[in-house]
């Protein structure tokens, strides 16, 4: 009564959180009409004839925007300051080294009008010209604006050569002149400097309002008017204006009958997470059950839809540099691979119907978290998760192009940009590996990376089972190698059940000797024990191995083994030959029996299983078919009739099958020497 009652509270929780979940979702779900019509470019218009119930203007794309910005930008004219301060400081300074010692007006007028004639032109400095991409400037002078062409400019060096011209011109008009002399030792290009600055504030404020300028329509569509007919193909032209009236119908309705939306969005949201609930409830029972599986599985699904709801109301990036494919690859790290596509599937609904062009969405993005759980369903090494990157980056972008063509109908006119998108959104799944570590750490899971190293031999604990009791390792490598076998047959995870099997018996450590494999043939130190002190001693390794796999942090999954491969079993041995010994007495059987609990998986069953199969077989004399059959049989029975599979969703089907396969591969261990026909064996001789 008090488990029934307990699996009630907890299916109340599992309900609690479902409904948790919703809410945090419908918070994040907008309070606006939802455009009815979906609409691809390149396909036929599937609904009715659309008639314009409003006056709209038919919006620009924002490539069309970017692109007449950029023509902007790459016809902006520069502005240049002409600094006539310049001209007024050079004539001061010529005249103050001349004018001081030679006081001829024609001389003082000839090369006072020789700066004249140098600053009434604009010089510019020529790295600066050099760098000028443009065929004309705008030069601003004394407050007006004037076009002009860059073959009208100046260098210093170019005036220098002009000037020259004229001065010798002068000088051989005046040869006979006393100041002459003093003018052929003046070094005009002392006194030449560019007076053209560049303005950077004056030239992006003008630009700045030139882009701000920019028309966001191309036309209008009056009310009344035809937008679409029925099965017409959608071109280019159409599918702007069906985008312009989405976006019109969106805005003008987002604030009416808040009521209605709020309902509807309760029901967008109910239905998906009923859905996943019953999945749940039907399949995965336990899962629901376990609160913090229930609260894993529930709060990645509504931390990536508020990612992709935040990216796509902030504009913080393209919709396909959201890494949405973590997700399934992190479920399937602690899950089977239909539980993370279920979950996947659900997720990729709520997003989609956040975002404009769902389907398209949805179609990508399916493909792409699909493929990526396929090519990783185990995470055992870091490569394996740059290979899937690689696997993602190449199904988006065949699925991308593949609907780029048909809308699009021209290579030219394919956004390449979104290879970037896609490559961003492939390199962020290298994630997958710390957030499933952080998965592990927070939530207590075990991951196949965990798994992959707790079995390598090498491990701190697995080597000192090698070296102090070598003969239980030998055990329990067998032991995993059978078990594996048996859970690859009836379905189950074969790294989990090798790890399991492995540290199964660590608890032998403490007592070695106590333990027929590890035993010498000249002692046996059961000898000098009763026989409830030898099935204490036995008994014992349970508690030993809790206690060791405590103290070196071994993940629960694996714990779970050491109690479970015994169950509730008795020490059957002993329990017999007390018997034979005291066939008067009565026996107290809680004293011969493991404290369990009983194997609640598959796994922990089939460890069980081959535990006692693997030991019984070594007692054997003669291995043959008959012999290994009815060790087989025997044993399984034995534990299926002390109810030690009660827990486990584990069928006769499957009992059945796990049958099969240990005698086959006991008969390969065991396999006897083929006997020669006596003529053939005389010639082996």
């Amino acid at each position: 009564m008090s488990e029934r009652k307990n699996s009630h509270n907890k299916f109340i929780i599992a309900n609690a959180l479902f409904i948790l979940a919703g809410l945090l979702i419908f918070f994040l779900f907008p309070n606006e009409t939802k455009f009815k019509y979906e609409f691809s470019k390149g396909k036929p218009w599937q609904h009715e004839r659309l008639i314009a119930p409003f006056s709209f203007a038919i919006n620009k794309t924002a490539q069309q925007i970017e692109a007449e910005k950029d023509s902007i930008i790459a016809k902006q004219i520069s502005y240049y300051i002409c600094d006539n301060k310049i001209g007024d400081k050079k004539r001061s300074e010529l005249q103050s080294s001349y004018f001081v010692s030679y006081q001829n007006s024609d001389e003082s007028l000839f090369l006072d009008s020789l700066l004249n004639i140098a600053y009434q032109k604009y010089i510019i400095d020529p790295i600066v010209l050099e760098r000028l991409k443009q065929s004309e400037i705008y030069v601003v002078n004394n407050n007006e604006y004037e076009l002009v062409s860059i073959q009208n400019l100046y260098t210093p060096k170019k005036l220098f050569i002009e000037l020259q011209t004229l001065i010798n011109k002068y000088k051989s008009s005046h040869s006979e002149s006393e100041s002459i002399v003093a003018i052929e030792n003046l070094d005009i290009g002392n006194y030449i400097s560019h007076n053209l600055k560049y303005n950077d504030k004056l030239t992006k404020r003008l630009l700045k309002q030139k882009i701000e300028k920019i028309s966001t329509t191309t036309g209008l569509i009056q009310k009344g008017e035809l937008i679409i007919s029925t099965g017409e193909i959608i071109n280019n032209n159409d599918y702007e204006i069906l985008r312009s009236y989405r976006s019109e119908y969106e805005s003008r309705y987002s604030h009416s009958g808040s009521l209605i939306h709020v309902i509807g969005n309760i029901f967008i949201i109910t239905v998906p997470l009923l859905l996943l609930f019953l999945f749940l409830f039907q399949y995965r029972k336990k899962i629901l059950l376990n609160r913090r599986k229930t609260i894993f599985i529930l709060s990645n699904l509504v931390i990536f839809t508020t990612i992709a709801f935040l990216n796509n109301k902030y504009k913080i990036s393209n919709v396909y540099l959201v890494p949405v494919a973590i997700l399934p690859i992190i479920i399937r790290s602690f899950f089977d691979t239909r539980l993370a596509n279920f979950v996947y599937v659900i997720t990729l609904l709520l997003i989609s119907y956040l975002l404009p062009n769902s389907f398209e969405f949805m179609f990508i993005q399916f493909i792409s978290g699909t493929l990526a759980v396929f090519s990783l369903s185990h995470i055992t090494k870091r490569s394996d998760i740059f290979k899937t990157s690689l696997i993602v980056f190449v199904a988006y972008s065949i699925t991308y192009f593949g609907m780029a063509m048909i809308q699009e109908s021209d290579w030219h006119k394919i956004n390449w940009q979104y290879l970037g998108y896609f490559a961003g959104n492939s390199l962020m799944l290298t994630l997958s590996y710390p957030l499933v570590y952080l998965s592990e750490k927070l939530f207590g899971f075990t991951s196949d990376v965990t798994l992959l190293e707790l079995s390598d031999t090498n491990q701190t604990l697995l080597k000192k089972l090698s070296e102090k009791a070598p003969g239980t390792f030998q055990h329990s490598l067998q032991v995993a190698n059978i078990a594996e076998e048996l859970i690859r047959n009836i379905g189950g995870n074969p790294l989990l059940v090798r790890t399991g099997a492995l540290y199964h018996d660590i608890g032998k450590l403490k007592n070695p000797s106590y333990f027929t494999e590890n035993q010498s043939v000249s002692f046996n130190p059961h000898s000098k024990l009763s026989c409830i002190e030898s099935a204490q001693k036995i008994i014992q390794h349970i508690p030993d191995g809790l206690k060791l796999a405590r103290k070196y942090n071994l993940p629960q999954a694996i714990v779970d083994f050491i109690p479970m491969h015994q169950g509730t079993l008795t020490t059957k041995f002993f329990v017999t030959t007390f018997k034979q010994k005291y066939p008067e007495k009565e026996i107290n059987l809680s004293l011969f029996t493991y404290p369990g609990p009983k194997p609640f998986s598959k796994e922990t069953a089939v460890v069980m299983i081959a535990d006692s199969i693997e030991a019984a077989s070594r007692s054997l004399k003669i291995y043959s078919p008959e012999t290994i059959t009815k060790l087989v049989d025997g044993i399984i029975d034995y534990q299926f009739e002390q109810n030690q599979f009660e827990n486990v969703n584990m069928t006769f089907k499957d009992l059945k099958t796990i049958k099969r396969v240990l005698k086959e591969k006991l008969a390969t261990i065991y396999h006897s020497r083929i006997a020669y026909p006596e003529e053939e064996e005389s010639l082996v001789k």
